[in-house]
């Protein structure tokens, strides 16, 4: 396509793009986007992985302070008396102050389970040689190597009648129903007893007995 001007009394030219031109143009953007999308979704992901970091981070800080008022113990998972869920035990107590830190970055399903806190990370029910009473509460001095042992972990609810109905579990243990998430690129992110937060994928967990949902 060409077009015509007289300027200053001279013949001047100016030529515009050609249909084929631009085809080739918009093929190259579209080669260079398919090339750069992966890598935007991983860097995105990845920055939902440090925000879920930090959240447990500051779980940690949470139950850290409330053992140290508590005789060296945790929260229940669930307290029969109160009907409180560890983070509503927290809340109540003043040692963590705004429950959406419950709530994983990375992940927040649109149908929550049991109404209540809302709640993406699963607090570990343990085994009984490490617990004192009936409502699974962790005494940290019965923990030989608290550095290796999680406490909080990426956590989901899945449905063996509905699979690809998940909901959120405040809790976790052995079960299929009860599952940790790999949802930070392939691992989940995990709170250990001292208060460290690490990154761990599928043979971890299943290792230890516990299921995984990818």
């Amino acid at each position: 396509m060409m077009s015509h001007y007289r300027a200053g009394g001279r013949g001047l030219k100016k030529r515009g793009f050609t249909l084929a031109e631009l085809l080739v143009v918009s093929a190259i953007f579209g080669i260079l986007m398919a090339m750069l999308l992966p890598s935007f979704k991983v860097a995105r992901e990845a920055a939902m992985g440090t925000k879920c970091v930090n959240h447990l981070r500051q779980m940690g800080l949470s139950l850290i302070q409330y053992s140290a008022d508590s005789g060296d113990c945790l929260p229940p998972p669930y307290d029969n008396l109160s009907g409180k869920k560890w983070p509503e035990i927290l809340n109540a107590g003043g040692y963590l102050n705004k429950l959406d830190i419950c709530l994983c970055p990375g992940w927040r399903p649109a149908t929550w389970a049991e109404g209540g806190t809302m709640c993406s990370y699963g607090f570990r029910i343990i085994a009984s040689s490490l617990t004192d009473t009936p409502n699974n509460i962790i005494r940290i001095g019965n923990v030989r190597n608290p550095s290796e042992y999680f406490v909080l972990t990426d956590g989901l609810y899945l449905n063996p009648a509905s699979p690809n109905h998940l909901r959120q579990r405040y809790y976790l243990y052995a079960d299929p129903s009860v599952r940790v998430h790999l949802r930070h690129l392939g691992g989940a992110n995990i709170l250990m007893l001292d208060g460290s937060v690490r990154r761990r994928e599928a043979a971890y967990f299943t290792e230890s007995g516990f299921f995984v949902y990818p």
